[in-house]
């Protein structure tokens, strides 16, 4: 996990888009350092979209497979040490369309990669190629998001609940987008895992970063309604989860014993407590307070115009209302272990215990 914080908006609830890394036809494929301990699987695994719950995958599957490939971005994105290639290896992303080398040794492959609002056949090729190419019996394990379950009236959904998401929306791209991998791997005997994460925050992204960013609300009359905790008289309850979490989760997956393959396994990723947005805002300013870090008093609220994609996510709080039940996760994924951040709290705790996260989050030091 990275030590450093970055100032970034907190992930919305389906905030997947903005932490796997987007297409690009200038991806590459970068191998990670194989671990020195004895792996549970004689095959490799490949994750498409090295962002960053890709990373975090990679850094939890690492003892298990012999190597674990992840495509980036560019070459910039990569560590310095890409010239040593038993730690970092590259090959052009385009090359696995039409070849077998590296994924014909793969027995996992984790896809991190959003769907296309546009579509993306030349993408859709590449996949297709990849899937041809893994041996018998592989898995293959896609993110999705909660939000193909639209609004519920705040009631709790499971993984067979209906899926409510309206038409034209990024939801309904997802809902799509698990239809078009289900369809992958018909005729084939591979396994396929389908996640539904909330929204994902961590040490790059959390209400504390939203904090600095929109600043804390001086009096009611200067932001009225920031950080809502109801609609009417219904509470905006939305649904989270840490990012080491979802990792562990999937590494669970991977690990899980199958006794039939050209299956979809479908898994809701979420954590114990659904919460109103309001509430988790406050409980980070209390959080900076205990520990004596204030934001400079004179902290204006935003004034910057509000991006469609923001406008949309608050959209998406107040009118897809529903409670996340994690169940079939904590189960059969993380039977032995459990959570690593049951609540909200737990996890802007450990964020806010990072090092350097005073540094890197600018703030005033209250010494009264």
């Amino acid at each position: 996990m990275a030590a450093t914080l970055r100032l970034v908006l907190h992930v919305s609830l389906s905030g997947i888009a903005a932490l796997a890394l987007s297409r690009s036809t200038s991806l590459f494929v970068s191998a990670l350092a194989p671990s020195p301990t004895t792996n549970c699987n004689s095959n490799n695994c490949l994750i498409l979209g090295l962002g960053a719950v890709g990373k975090e995958v990679a850094q939890t599957i690492a003892g298990d497979f012999p190597l674990v490939y992840g495509t980036v971005r560019n070459t910039e994105a990569t560590d310095q040490t890409d010239e040593d290639p038993s730690i970092l290896r590259k090959i052009a992303f385009e090359k696995l369309c039409g070849s077998s080398t590296v994924p014909s040794t793969c027995s996992h492959v984790l896809v991190t990669i959003p769907p296309s609002s546009m579509g993306d056949n030349h993408l859709n090729n590449i996949y297709d190629s990849i899937v041809e190419s893994l041996p018998d019996q592989s898995w293959i394990g896609v993110l999705s998001t909660t939000g193909v379950y639209g609004h519920h009236d705040g009631k709790w959904v499971d993984e067979d609940s209906d899926l409510l998401c309206q038409e034209g929306t990024n939801a309904a791209r997802y809902r799509d987008y698990e239809t078009e991998w289900q369809d992958r791997i018909q005729g084939t005997n591979h396994a396929l895992y389908i996640f539904r994460c909330a929204g994902i925050y961590g040490p790059e992204r959390s209400a504390l970063h939203t904090l600095y960013k929109k600043g804390i609300p001086l009096t009611t009359a200067e932001a009225p309604g920031r950080y809502s905790t109801t609609t009417g008289r219904q509470p905006q309850i939305t649904n989270r989860i840490h990012v080491t979490d979802v990792a562990r989760a999937i590494a669970g997956g991977m690990k899980e014993p199958r006794d039939n393959y050209s299956t979809t396994h479908m898994f809701n990723l979420a954590d114990d407590l659904p919460e109103s947005r309001g509430v988790v805002m406050k409980y980070a300013e209390e959080l900076l307070a205990t520990n004596n870090i204030t934001l400079p008093k004179d902290t204006p609220p935003t004034t910057r115009k509000a991006s469609a994609s923001s406008t949309r996510r608050a959209k998406r709080r107040t009118q897809e209302l529903k409670r996340v039940s994690n169940k079939r996760m904590k189960t059969l994924l993380l039977k032995e272990t459990g959570l690593a951040f049951p609540t909200y709290k737990e996890g802007l705790q450990a964020i806010l215990a990072l090092p350097n996260m005073t540094c890197v989050l600018p703030a005033v030091k209250d010494d009264r």
